[in-house]
């Protein structure tokens, strides 16, 4: 382009008045042109050369665009027409996300940002959601400052997400395996501790006593401390294995029936103790695929839970109910109940204080924390509705043999 102009040629026939209004409207123009390229300065970003770009004529709303927006896309030139209008990748925006590019954009259209800038999700072709990163600035105004122009780059940051999404992941799998630790470290402490301390006591006590009916009171009260911390070691031990990753899962088709008696049967002595009636209503012919080793511990937690909050001459009592391709269990009893607020972190390995029995029975919490992880393990869920004074009922469900 040949830009070597005759000055003399162009300005000659011009009187005075008029050369200066000319060269008052060329300054005029060259302020607006270096504005301009001071915005186009703007917009250049380092990495822009592996981006997709984008420009918006507002007025005519056409957006122009190079192959490198809307391959992410899944889409090639050829495909969409140029100048197309901005509703073909806002209509994309996943819906969560939408409202809050819309208000970026006013943001910066209405001076309140001095670039519109954001991150969203936006459908593909193939219907996948990708993770887009968006900036844009004004680059040209009308006379009244309104945004004509604006130009910008958009790039593809879905690995990226991903990539933080499993650090998050992990991060928190860090922290509950710490939070494990500790509540490991703190039942070996203090809820271990004390029962093997209190044990030591009374065997001492026995020893020097020596009415036979005082004996067989320690006795009794010898024989629930040893059950009681039985239960204890073997959730720890249970827990700490599942935690590890050792137990592993063989699922077959059982009868739930049987696996519910063996629980019953191994606490019959805690439950005689208080007169407690355990009756088991399950159908003895229902059957359900599950692990036996998990599923009994799951039993032998929730009824000796349900002893241990039941008063004297009470009773617990373990139904079933048939429904699309699972089995619900509930073991209910009538005992002292749960309030909401400790209903909320009941299956919460944070939370594992336990309230002390109707007999003065200690535990940690730790039981149903297992039974949570057991039962989902199984492919069921776990849950509990209870009232203070009215008892509770702990439902928990296991699928059926497909």
């Amino acid at each position: 382009m040949n830009l070597n102009i005759d000055n003399n040629n162009l300005l000659g026939n011009l009187s005075k008045a008029e050369l200066i209004d000319k060269i008052s409207a060329l300054e005029k123009q060259n302020k607006q042109l270096n504005q301009e390229l001071k915005y186009q300065e703007q917009a250049q970003f380092d990495w822009s050369g592996n981006l997709g770009k984008w420009q918006w004529d507002v007025k005519e709303n056409k957006v122009h665009f190079n192959e490198k927006k809307i391959q992410a896309l899944g889409y090639n030139l050829q495909e969409i027409p140029e100048g197309t209008g901005f509703e073909f990748f806002t209509s994309k925006i996943h819906p969560e996300d939408y409202e809050m590019v819309m208000q970026n954009m006013r943001n910066h259209l209405y001076g309140v940002s001095e670039a519109y800038e954001c991150e969203y999700r936006i459908k593909s072709r193939n219907g996948e959601w990708k993770w887009f990163y968006d900036r844009g600035i004004i680059i040209k105004r009308d006379a009244d400052k309104k945004p004509l122009e604006l130009v910008g780059i958009v790039f593809d940051i879905s690995s990226q997400k991903k990539t933080q999404e499993e650090l998050k992941s992990k991060n928190a799998q860090l922290t509950e395996l710490n939070e494990n630790k500790s509540l490991m470290l703190s039942i070996i402490a203090h809820d271990l501790r004390g029962p093997l301390g209190a044990l030591d006591s009374l065997i001492a006590e026995i020893k020097d006593i020596s009415s036979l009916a005082t004996k067989t009171k320690m006795l009794n009260e010898f024989a629930s401390s040893i059950h009681n911390l039985y239960s204890l070691v073997n959730n720890l031990l249970e827990w700490a294995a599942f935690q590890k990753g050792e137990f592993t899962l063989n699922t077959e088709e059982l009868t739930v029936y049987n696996v519910a008696q063996l629980a019953v049967d191994h606490l019959k002595l805690v439950s005689d103790k208080k007169n407690i009636r355990v009756i088991n209503n399950i159908n003895p012919q229902a059957k359900a695929s599950f692990d036996e080793k998990m599923v009994l511990t799951v039993f032998r937690n929730l009824v000796s839970n349900a002893i241990k909050y039941t008063k004297k001459n009470g009773q617990i009592e373990l139904s079933d109910k048939l429904l699309d391709k699972k089995i619900e269990i509930t073991v209910k009893d009538n005992g002292l109940g749960i309030n909401e607020e400790t209903q909320k972190n009941l299956f919460s390995v944070s939370s594992k204080k336990s309230t002390i029995g109707t007999d003065g029975e200690k535990g940690t919490g730790l039981g149903l924390v297992l039974c949570k992880d057991f039962i989902e393990k199984n492919g069921g869920s776990i849950g509990v509705k209870s009232k203070p004074g009215k008892g509770s009922a702990f439902t928990f469900s296991l699928p059926l043999k497909n």
